[in-house]
């Protein structure tokens, strides 16, 4: 649960949940809420992240265009999907690459243990 606006020190959109845990060498996984991150990340230590949503600020952009390995994996639904491709457009002209994947399950926070292995494989070999 987020402080309201008008009592955030810091504007939530304009951080990325969990990247003082990451540098920009390392391969991130980038996911919409911090239950997602969170299970990620207790497989693999500190390779995701979290925008507290699909909608992503200029802030958060930017931010996610300092990694030179980026991948959305953004929740299962049509919309959210259309979102992190459009993401992975804009993210193009930056240095780096930029991946979408998109589970079978609902989330990753969801996921049975094979998708997340997969994930994982495809994001750290």
């Amino acid at each position: 649960m987020a402080a309201d606006k008008k009592s955030e020190s810091v504007p939530i959109k304009s951080l990325l949940y969990g990247a003082n845990h990451v540098t920009h060498f390392d391969t991130i996984i980038i996911t919409e809420g911090v239950f997602d991150m969170l299970k990620l990340n207790s497989l693999n230590n500190n390779c995701a992240v979290a925008t507290f949503g699909k909608k992503l600020s200029p802030d958060q952009l930017y931010s996610i265009s300092q990694y030179s390995v980026r991948i959305f994996c953004f929740d299962n639904e049509p919309d959210t999907q259309r979102q992190a491709q459009e993401y992975c457009r804009q993210l193009s002209v930056y240095p780096g690459v930029t991946h979408n994947v998109c589970l079978d399950a609902p989330d990753p926070a969801t996921a049975p243990q094979h998708e997340i292995d997969s994930l994982l494989r495809f994001a750290f070999g």
